[in-house]
């Protein structure tokens, strides 16, 4: 591998300008499709959590006094007098590149967007956006838990609730909710099923006595789960029904992303593992472990994080093994053409060793079952372009973080880097060094 340069960097902003003894940062998010980037803060002094923004911010009574301003050529705190709030997480920017976070104070909790609040609750949770940047998250009220879309709350609320989805191309919600609600003494009645799949807010199948790994297509019109109730094998759930034959062990249902009637489930059927679709077999290869399906954006190429001996996993694409054995797979992406498939490896379990310090695992990079890298501390953001010419990754060795694109790492070191984006023939970072928030882009 080669360092490339001709890089142009930027520094967008100078972190130490904040007042480190006060202000504890929280958690930075950036946005380079944006040109957004937020801090939220805790002050020390005041007990309470600000927000930084590289941009003009829609005014907000509620948070005039938790808000600090930034903008390219200087820094300003406004403070009123309105709520200060003693929690605040999960802040996130949106597709649309608006500003979530969820806030609160005294118990009740709020969503705010762009400093707007919206509604009040007991708690929420599993804050997530689709596509076109409607959000979505888990709610609970003093009637129940269930979800709200776009400011619009489920029509029905249930006594508990779990795994709450978004579908990627629709405002579809999903659900693990407990339809029938029994006294803790009740073990028979328990042990019947309580919970059901609930889509939009209204159930869509059976009670079960457990419920796992729901899924959806992208446009939701299609959700799966697995299910199993008291001393039974695991059923699959399909929409309204569930495939007549029972497995041993089932789990993470993936729909075709083209044809979103095709469901894929891994399966355990006696000592073996297999492979799935709609009910039927879909490879008759047994295997030891098969713990991950990922399929193309074009339907075309199927990868599978599989195991034909135990503890070494490797990756079937389309029906052929790859070469190497592994002692455990991270993460697989596949080009948006299915042509190339990276994965990122572990080269070792770390090993408990009495008095001694437990190493960190060394990774790699894989692509098309050939290295790309050598061993590594970290690899992170592996993807493509939507061209499927280009890929990129970030590898932290030696305490500092590199980007590494088309077998290639460009000659910057960050002590802290975000997600890279593709934007047309450009790739763009952003990252920080020696205390700076830095964009780099880099002609491809």
């Amino acid at each position: 591998m080669e360092f490339l340069e001709n890089i142009e960097t930027k520094t967008l902003f100078d972190i130490s300008v904040i007042d480190l003894n006060r202000y504890k940062i929280n958690s930075i998010k950036v946005s380079p499709e944006h040109n957004k980037f937020v801090i939220l803060l805790y002050d020390i002094d005041e007990a309470c959590y600000l927000l930084m923004e590289n941009g003009e911010y829609e005014d907000s009574d509620t948070f005039e006094n938790a808000l600090i301003v930034y903008s390219y050529n200087n820094v300003s705190i406004r403070c009123g007098n309105s709520d200060k709030f003693d929690n605040a997480w999960n802040l996130q920017i949106s597709p649309k590149g608006e500003i979530f976070l969820l806030a609160s104070n005294m118990g009740s909790w709020f969503i705010f967007k762009n400093g707007e609040q919206i509604g009040e609750y007991e708690f929420i949770w599993d804050l997530q956006f689709n596509s076109s940047g409607s959000y979505a998250a888990a709610i609970k009220k003093d009637i129940g838990c269930g979800m709200i879309v776009d400011n619009k709350e489920w029509p029905n609320f249930y006594a508990d609730g779990s795994n709450f989805l978004l579908a990627q191309n629709s405002d579809t919600t999903l659900g693990i909710c407990r339809l029938v609600q029994v006294e803790e003494k009740d073990v028979l009645a328990f042990n019947k099923g309580t919970f059901g799949l609930v889509k939009n807010g209204i159930p869509i199948n059976s009670v079960f006595y457990t419920i796992k790994y729901p899924a959806m297509d992208k446009t939701g019109e299609n959700v799966a789960a697995v299910a199993r109730n008291e001393g039974k094998r695991f059923l699959i759930l399909q929409n309204d029904t569930h495939w007549p034959k029972e497995f041993d062990l089932a789990w993470y249902p993936r729909f075709h992303p083209q044809k979103k009637n095709e469901l894929y489930v891994p399966v355990r059927d006696g000592k073996w593992w297999f492979l799935y679709l709609n009910g039927e077999k879909f490879l008759d290869v047994p295997f030891i472990q098969l713990l991950d399906i990922k399929i193309s954006e074009n339907g075309e190429t199927l990868a599978l994080i599989c195991s034909k001996k135990f503890g070494k996993f490797t990756i079937c694409v389309n029906g052929s093994f790859w070469r190497k054995n592994f002692p455990l797979i991270e993460d697989v992406v596949i080009s948006p053409d299915g042509s190339k498939v990276l994965a990122v490896v572990q080269t070792h379990y770390p090993c408990l060793k009495l008095n001694k310090i437990i190493p960190e695992p060394k990774r790699k990079l894989i692509l098309n079952d050939q290295e790309i890298t050598g061993c590594v501390q970290k690899v992170l953001y592996p993807k493509f372009s939507k061209s499927s010419r280009h890929f990129v990754a970030c590898i932290k060795k030696d305490e500092y973080y590199f980007v590494l694109v088309d077998n290639n790492i460009l000659d910057v070191k960050f002590n802290h880097i975000f997600e890279p984006i593709f934007v047309e023939d450009y790739l763009i970072v952003w990252g920080i060094i020696n205390n700076k928030l830095t964009q780099l882009i880099k002609k491809l």
